[in-house]
């Protein structure tokens, strides 16, 4: 009967509130680390999960800065673009077409100056056949894409 009125206590005390649940979990913590369990140990050191890293490569910044540098400030320069942001498949429930595109990404996304698509720059030939698809300039050359946007301009 003393077991049984103790779990019943405990639950009183869980039910509480916030303050008193807490107070539960702290103990319980405090014991088992007391006792050597790695897991309940509050004195553990949390080891660096995540570390940033550069957006752009060096040969991808220069790329960058030579299509802005032509291009500005009639056009916008968007590296490194999910497609599924740019492009959508007609028929939403067609789930091959989307999955075909979902894991794409378009290296150079060119827009006019409302923020619509113009020109992409990829090297990638399917992200190139599907952007083609769409009515999109599509060009692996950075010179080429902007002699045809220099004369788009004009």
């Amino acid at each position: 009967m003393k077991k049984a009125n103790k779990n019943l206590s405990l639950f009183k005390t869980y039910q509480g509130g916030k303050d008193e649940a807490y107070s539960i979990h702290s103990n319980l913590c405090s014991y088992f680390s007391f006792i050597g369990c790695p897991s309940f140990s509050r004195k553990r050191k949390r080891e660096e999960v995540y570390s940033k890293k550069a957006f752009l490569s060096g040969k991808e910044a220069a790329t960058h800065s030579e299509l802005v540098k032509e291009l500005s400030p009639d056009f916008f320069v968007f590296p490194n673009v999910r497609m599924l942001d740019v492009i959508v498949p007609q028929n939403k429930k067609d789930f091959s077409s989307l999955g075909k595109i979902s894991s794409k990404k378009i290296d150079f996304l060119i827009t006019d100056s409302d923020y619509r698509p113009v020109a992409v720059l990829s090297k990638d030939e399917r992200t190139k056949r599907i952007c083609e698809e769409v009515g999109l300039i599509v060009s692996s050359n950075v010179k080429e894409i902007v002699s045809v946007l220099k004369a788009i301009r004009s």
